[in-house]
């Protein structure tokens, strides 16, 4: 089914759950992206705090072993993987975030730290069809930034220390308190 869609237009699978090759490397030569929520299928915690029943707990979360080779799968056709998920994105989880450990399962499940970064900032701008004014610091953009304490490009927990956060040119937060310059 996700094949035949693919093959008539389809711009982003989500999810992705049993992948084949032929159809990761479908995506691949279509340009069809990859949001695999791979939170979804590691969230009991989550599904606790919302009273999900538990067989369908069971089922979401006996998916986790297929997910993990599908986006592995899709990874090595070279499918474009963008951040994506299905708990509301500042959800605390996991000492962090949902967005944050979203990322994070992707560079761990195969993808990296850059490739991550990518998928969380300048894939989607690029899919979204916003680099017009998104995805650079320069006059006329929305001046939407972050600063952390560690580069996420070399290490996707960075985005764990996310410090300050500037939100069309205005400050949203400063937390900057007690940081030294090096």
């Amino acid at each position: 089914m996700i094949a035949e869609a693919v093959a008539l237009g389809l711009d982003c699978v989500e999810h992705g759950y049993e992948l084949t090759a032929d159809v990761a490397a479908l995506m691949a030569e279509r340009g069809t992206a990859l949001v695999p929520t791979l939170l979804v299928t590691r969230c009991k915690e989550f599904f606790d705090e919302l009273g999900v029943p538990e067989w369908m707990q069971a089922r979401s979360l006996g998916a986790g072993p297929c997910h993990l080779d599908s986006f592995a799968t899709a990874v090595a056709a070279g499918v474009e993987v963008l951040l994506g998920s299905d708990m509301p994105p500042f959800w605390h989880f996991e000492g962090t975030n949902a967005s944050v450990r979203e990322l994070e399962y992707m560079s761990e499940a195969g993808i990296g730290p850059a490739r991550a970064l990518y998928a969380g900032t300048l894939g989607p701008v690029r899919w979204l069809g916003a680099d017009g004014d998104l995805g650079t610091v320069q006059p006329g953009r929305y001046a939407d930034l972050v600063a952390m304490d560690d580069d996420p490009a070399e290490r996707t927990s960075a985005f764990r220390g996310v410090r300050w956060v500037m939100a069309g040119g205005r400050v949203v937060r400063d937390d900057r308190a007690g940081w030294s310059v090096p």
